[in-house]
């Protein structure tokens, strides 16, 4: 007796797309017989180049995609083939994966470097992103998880920078970052350890003085430790008088060249230098010789030619020539300007509550 042949083609009696995600899908295919399944998928539906097949014959294969690209649209098709070698192919059909992914991406390229603790990093593409939280702990330990107690800022989406002014030095200080969407889900940290040097800049500035209404002044800066040492807090400058014509001083004085840029809350011998070599000028500077203070390198460089290295006598008002007249000017319009910059940094600095 002859065994009749199996030329019935196998029938698929679902398909199902499930447990989508923004990368990965999964696709469940039934039949009603024993087979082997084969999956092809891509892009379009004339481009199913990823093909998958079952290792072993059922009535029920499933198939896992991964590593699929975010809120993509996705073609694919299956053919069924039973142990005699019967087939059938479905139609193409698609599927779409999540635009959200389970947490939100985290930022990368984190970076530290000194000036207080300067952090950088970059952002991912990802449009659910809602802020950008900072945490820090001076203990060795991982934060994998976000801690209310060890933040330190959150910043708005887009963010790619953030300075840390409340460091002390030769502290190492653990910096965490997670970024958060809008449904309050963070993603994985990103961890990043400094530490501060002994020439670390902490800045504690003083009450703002009041501003000069005219000439120059004091600058009066915030208080910057250096190298370790504890500088007294500078006093309040007190508001300058207009000045008057300068008068012939009774000696004359040599002053070391200034060799260093003197910036806001700059600190030292050679800032009471520049103080003691302005004073020698009313037009040019009525302050307090106090140590600290704010002066660009312009200044710098224009006092260093006028004053620094010589034995300099200030000019008499009858001596005073166009040219030199009017370089003093220009350097009492940078003071006033240095002064202002000085007040609106300090206000900025109230404002955010570090002082």
């Amino acid at each position: 007796m002859t065994a009749t042949a199996d030329t019935t083609a196998p029938t698929i009696s679902s398909r199902v797309v499930s447990n989508t995600t923004a990368t990965a899908t999964r696709i469940t295919v039934t039949s009603n017989e024993s087979v082997t399944t084969t999956l092809r998928y891509g892009l379009t539906g004339t481009t199913l180049t990823t093909t998958i097949t079952s290792s072993t014959q059922g009535t029920t294969h499933a198939f896992t995609l991964e590593n699929l690209a975010r809120r993509t649209t996705y073609a694919y098709q299956v053919t069924l083939r039973d142990a005699a070698g019967n087939t059938t192919t479905s139609s193409i059909t698609t599927f779409t994966t999540s635009a959200r992914f389970p947490k939100p991406p985290k930022v990368e390229n984190l970076s530290a470097t000194a000036g207080s603790v300067i952090l950088t990093w970059t952002n991912p593409t990802y449009e659910y992103t809602q802020t950008i939280r900072i945490y820090r702990r001076t203990i060795d330990t991982i934060l994998d998880t976000p801690d209310a107690t060890s933040r330190i800022a959150t910043l708005p989406a887009g963010t790619t920078t953030y300075t840390d002014t409340t460091t002390s030095q030769g502290t190492t200080y653990h910096y965490t970052i997670f970024t958060y969407d809008d449904q309050s889900i963070y993603s994985d940290p990103v961890h990043i350890a400094f530490t501060t040097g002994t020439d670390t800049v902490v800045v504690n500035p003083p009450t703002p003085p009041t501003p000069p209404s005219t000439g120059g002044g004091s600058s009066g800066g915030s208080v910057v430790t250096t190298g370790g040492s504890t500088p007294t807090t500078p006093t309040t400058p007190t508001t300058p008088t207009t000045p008057t014509t300068p008068t012939t001083p009774t000696s004359t004085t040599t002053y070391p060249p200034l060799t260093r840029p003197l910036g806001l809350g700059s600190r030292g011998d050679d800032v009471t230098t520049l103080q003691q070599m302005l004073a020698q000028d009313p037009t040019i500077y009525q302050g307090e010789i106090t140590g600290y203070g704010a002066v660009g390198p312009s200044t710098r460089a224009q006092l260093n030619t006028l004053y620094a290295g010589t034995t300099t006598t200030p000019p008499t008002a009858s001596g005073l020539t166009p040219e030199k007249r009017a370089l003093i000017l220009d350097q009492i319009r940078l003071l006033q300007e240095q002064v202002k910059l000085l007040l609106q940094q300090l206000t900025l600095l109230l404002q955010r509550g570090v002082v």
